[in-house]
């Protein structure tokens, strides 16, 4: 009784291997190539507001990388709905944590209002 048990569980266990390698080689698929170019950031327009600020600031301190770090969500929110109302181009928030509360209210509407404009 116990021999027919273990033959039931091995064959079951080896069942199942099998199935998991079969959905492995089934589901390993490497993704299509793309011919398009890397894109990490859009291209500076020097026209722009702020690269009107920024660039002669950047030719000051070509050793510096421009970075300043903001220590606290009231700057950090502060700074992303600034940049949010004066954008002219495009805006990068893909590090901002949308939460449904007041300060994502804010800035959504901000970015409402930014996209009218550029239409």
């Amino acid at each position: 009784m116990l021999i027919v048990i273990i033959k039931k569980l091995f064959l079951l266990l080896a069942l199942i291997l099998f199935s998991l390698v079969i959905l492995a080689l089934i589901s390993y698929q490497r993704l299509p190539t793309s011919d398009r170019p890397i894109s990490t950031h859009p291209p500076l327009n020097p026209n722009g507001l702020l690269a009107r600020h920024i660039l002669p600031q950047v030719a000051q301190h070509p050793n510096l990388t421009g970075l300043y770090p903001l220590g606290d969500g009231k700057d950090a929110f502060l700074a992303r709905l600034a940049l949010s109302e004066h954008a002219e181009h495009t805006l990068d928030l893909q590090y901002y944590i949308w939460h449904n509360d007041v300060s994502g209210h804010l800035l959504l509407q901000s970015l409402y209002k930014a996209a009218q404009s550029a239409e």
